[in-house]
């Protein structure tokens, strides 16, 4: 059988809760709404219908010991309506429900069977014919009684309402002797069709509602885990310029040293050169444009996503790239240096140069050294320092191999 997925995701929490407010007494939910309850509910409802109808037939069957018992000589006839009929039917039945899962369908395939029991009854009350025989259409009241198990309201009413047709047929056709039984069945028949109305009135409005709080409270935790999610990534993540903030530099660092310190690793400071200058000449809301531009470039120039790029603080930025020795490290660097300069972002005020640059300290943590968070900071500090010393620009590389040496973008 196959299952029907849980369709919660396309339902409007509006509509969810306004379907709340304004209650459903007609048992029906706006369309949508509606689709999704009964896909929802449909792989559950199958098997408990498939589950009923086997024991309704079985049960039904074994009302052939009381007909051999009462009538013997109609016997054949029980087998035939009870077993033949009936529980081929069933069976059919209880088939097309397994092979084509459309649980709209599979809720209304109870009347025909209800309905076919009603009138199995019937027959078998009219063929004996006495007077005592008309109370065998009791059966009837049974078949409601266990319909209103598992069936909905709306498929219960339509079967109740055919059955009571087929009570008040075979009360036309009794004979006049079974009259003063006809009072009392009725009135038992009667009174279960209200009783089984009423019952799988509020058991399906109190299932219908326990799914609609259902369905909103996974709205809201999903809203929840949205939010946390949300503020957990606006806490790592710098507000400007979209790229991590210091705070997540720092974790990611710590983490790599911590779980992979023999891998190699390579940290790069950036920082763009002039900027109070490049400020206080075109002012802070072009000075946000130009940071915005130079980390767009800065993560452009990265090689993978494992690499990870920061706002430092201010003007400058930090760089991880992870299993990178010295020569990939150059390479970033160089292409980083010439990149930011090919942007060709008007700086009038540097000293350097005549658009927006960039001095890059790097500082590798060998795979046969590896080195503190801070020793590796402080590295890349003072290579940037150097860079910076040597007329911008440029990048300068510090191990713990060599002394700092610096390259020229």
């Amino acid at each position: 059988m196959k299952a029907m997925p849980a369709e919660h995701g396309d339902s409007d929490p509006d509509m969810v809760e306004h379907t709340l407010q304004g209650g459903f007494r007609l048992l029906r939910f706006p369309p949508a709404l509606e689709e999704a309850y009964v896909l929802a509910r449909g792989a559950d409802r199958t098997v408990k219908l498939i589950l009923a109808g086997l024991i309704g037939a079985v049960l039904f069957c074994a009302i052939m010991v009381p007909d051999h018992v009462v009538a013997p000589q109609h016997m054949a006839l029980s087998v035939g309506l009870r077993g033949g009929v009936f529980g081929g039917v069933v069976l059919l039945g209880l088939f097309v429900l397994h092979r084509l899962s459309m649980p709209r369908l599979n809720e209304w395939m109870v009347v025909p069977l209800t309905v076919l029991a009603a009138v199995i009854a019937a027959i078998q009350t009219q063929v004996d014919g006495r007077e005592m025989a008309f109370a065998r259409i009791v059966e009837i009241t049974l078949v409601v009684a266990f319909a209103t198990v598992f069936t909905r309201f709306w498929p219960m009413l339509v079967a109740c309402l055919l059955m009571l047709a087929v009570h008040v047929q075979t009360l036309l056709v009794s004979p006049a002797s079974a009259d003063v039984l006809k009072p009392g069945i009725t009135l038992m028949l009667v009174t279960t069709i209200a009783f089984g109305l009423y019952t799988t009135y509020t058991r399906e409005r109190s299932d219908r509602q326990a799914w609609l709080l259902d369905l909103r409270e996974q709205k809201l935790r999903a809203s929840v885990d949205a939010g946390n999610r949300q503020l957990r990534t606006m806490a790592r993540t710098d507000a400007l310029t979209g790229t991590a903030n210091r705070r997540a530099f720092d974790d990611a660092l710590a983490q790599h040293l911590s779980e992979s310190p023999s891998r190699h690793l390579a940290l790069l400071l950036v920082d763009v050169d002039h900027f109070k200058a490049y400020n206080d000449h075109y002012g802070h809301q072009a000075g946000d444009r130009c940071l915005c531009r130079v980390a767009d470039v800065l993560s452009a120039c990265l090689r993978r996503p494992i690499d990870l790029l920061a706002r430092w603080g201010g003007e400058e930025f930090a760089i991880l790239l992870s299993e990178a020795d010295e020569a990939v490290a150059r390479q970033v660097a160089d292409r980083i240096c010439a990149t930011v300069q090919a942007q060709n972002m008007a700086h009038a005020a540097s000293s350097c140069a005549t658009c927006v640059t960039v001095s890059i300290g790097v500082a590798l943590s060998p795979a046969d050294q590896p080195q503190q968070a801070l020793a590796l900071l402080h590295a890349a500090d003072q290579a940037l320092y150097r860079a910076k010393h040597d007329g911008r620009n440029r990048y300068t590389v510090s191990t713990d191999l060599r002394e700092a040496n610096a390259q020229p973008c």
